[in-house]
């Protein structure tokens, strides 16, 4: 046995010690692999384009959304989107270098973590504006907002804001490097400062000072709420075909079952796969130590993306190929693993459900109802360092429709409960469910789990407009881009397939 399997072997009697031991003390080692919601939701101010906050999202470069658009705040009473202010400033034009606010009961509430603190929300509620106030980027040094708190003991400190923004409909870009903020009936100005700063005791007072620039009008009364962005709803695991089946052993033989692979048998081509099985960029493998590989249950299927190259795999299920009707309802689960070497250049697709007919609905032939359709997976570029959620390979749907705006298809990160963000060289069960719209209604679903939990749900689609388009085939597809060529070889790995008419969930250990 080489040195790399003895360590390898190390390593994994290690993680299963230490998963038996979380287990016991009631902590899964699974939880380990999702993000920590408080840090999760956290908004993001953005140096640059595409990463930071918007009218849309509270992470743009994560695809995380706010829970509607512009914003999400809480007011005092605690109602998400409310019109209670914690408190108010009526700004006038009568000239001063500096607008002060009393936050105590926001702040207070704070360190006495009745919630987290997510920052601040400045909205216009009555009057014009808008009023403009310098940002922490300021070329003037100190410019930018303070938080002036006062102890119990009567010691006073001053603190800087660690982050700020504001959020405009006009605007899909982050405003988070703009030397001024600004705040209307239209716009929200978002700071935060630190939890560190601010303390674990109750302060007596605490102040907000805005330093000024202008204000456009005769009068705006602004509202102080918090942010409030969206909750974690993780839910407990529903009960799908895979609990009857440890392992997935004979799970094919289940009567929901309408296709199963696991690429451990040497004639694994011939399990039903109607196309693509022998392409040169896809490889059963049980071992491959230089990327850092473990298998999931014996051999998985490897897919390589080469250098200069986009396509890795293009494989399929199809189902009047197989002898069977298409289906409107299906279920569609796969073992998803990247290795270490994934970092794309730009987002691509993964496997998923489409009714293309070679006719529409990829590659910029647009839907129209009539033509075709598809909901392939997705994967976005790894997170980059500066982000809560760094280091991580943002995953979804790739989802042509009938009521697309542009010709190309739209992007669905599975963002709900903060789930659709995977580690590198972690074994992930995803599962997606396409049910076909009512022709006339927009009433189709989309929805995805990981690891049994529920990560994306969209039950207002319009797929098609006649019944002629049906849920053609597995696509199991696996593509860089656009047009743009990998500079190096990247890999992912993939088992244990099960395409099913009900619910599937991970396997039953």
């Amino acid at each position: 046995m080489s040195m790399r399997k003895i360590i390898n072997l190390a390593i994994y009697s290690i993680s299963f010690n230490f998963c038996l031991l979380s287990y016991v003390e009631g902590i899964s080692y699974y939880e380990q692999r999702y993000i920590d919601p408080t840090v999760a939701s956290q908004w993001i101010e953005g140096q640059t384009m595409g990463t930071g906050a918007t009218k849309d999202y509270l992470n743009q470069e994560a695809r995380l959304p706010w829970a509607r658009s512009m914003g999400d705040w809480c007011d005092r009473e605690g109602k998400l989107h409310g019109n209670a202010p914690h408190t108010v400033l009526n700004i006038d034009n009568h000239k001063t270098d500096v607008w002060s606010i009393d936050v105590t009961e926001l702040v207070n509430a704070w360190v006495r973590n009745d919630y987290p603190n997510q920052g601040f929300v400045l909205r216009g509620i009555k009057g014009s504006g808008p009023f403009s106030f310098y940002s922490r980027e300021s070329i003037a040094k100190n410019n930018g907002a303070t938080l002036r708190v006062k102890k119990l003991n009567g010691s006073e400190q001053l603190f800087a804001v660690e982050a700020d923004t504001f959020l405009t409909p006009s605007s899909i870009k982050g405003m988070g490097s703009q030397s001024l903020l600004s705040v209307s009936r239209e716009r929200s100005a978002l700071l935060r400062f630190n939890n560190k700063d601010i303390g674990e005791e109750l302060l007596s007072k605490a102040v907000l000072n805005l330093k000024t620039k202008k204000l456009f009008g005769n009068f705006l009364q602004v509202g102080v709420f918090r942010v409030c962005s969206p909750p974690n709803e993780r839910k407990s695991n529903i009960t799908g075909i895979a609990a009857n089946y440890v392992r997935d052993k004979f799970i094919d033989q289940d009567e929901n079952v309408v296709f199963f692979a696991n690429f451990d048998d040497f004639w694994w081509r011939g399990q039903g796969w109607s196309y693509g099985y022998n392409s040169n960029t896809i490889e059963v493998v049980g071992d491959d130590e230089d990327r850092g590989f473990w298998p999931l249950q014996g051999k998985a299927l490897r897919v390589t993306v080469p250098q200069d190259g986009r396509k890795g795999m293009d494989m399929g299920f199809v189902f009047s190929s197989e002898g069977l009707p298409e289906p409107e309802n299906l279920y569609f689960r796969y073992y998803l693993r990247f290795s270490d070497d994934w970092d794309t250049k730009v987002p691509g697709k993964l496997p998923g459900l489409s009714g293309t007919y070679n006719r529409a609905g990829w590659g910029g032939r647009k839907s129209d109802g009539y033509n075709g359709w598809s909901a392939r997976g997705l994967y976005r570029n790894v997170i980059s360092n500066v982000n809560p959620l760094a280091g991580r390979v943002p995953v979804g749907n790739y989802l042509y429709h009938a009521e697309l705006d542009g010709k190309y298809g739209e992007h669905h990160v599975w963002s709900k409960n903060y789930m659709g963000y995977l580690q590198h060289n972690r074994w992930y069960s995803l599962e997606q469910q396409v049910k076909l719209n009512t022709p006339g209604k927009s009433d189709g679903i989309l929805r995805a789990w990981i690891d049994g939990k529920l990560a994306y749900e969209n039950t207002a689609i319009n797929y098609r407009k006649t019944r002629n388009l049906k849920i053609e085939k597995v696509w199991m597809n696996v593509y860089h881009g656009g047009m743009k060529k990998m500079d190096k070889d990247i890999h992912l790995y993939i088992d244990n397939v099960v395409v099913a008419k009900r619910y599937i969930g991970p396997m039953a250990e």
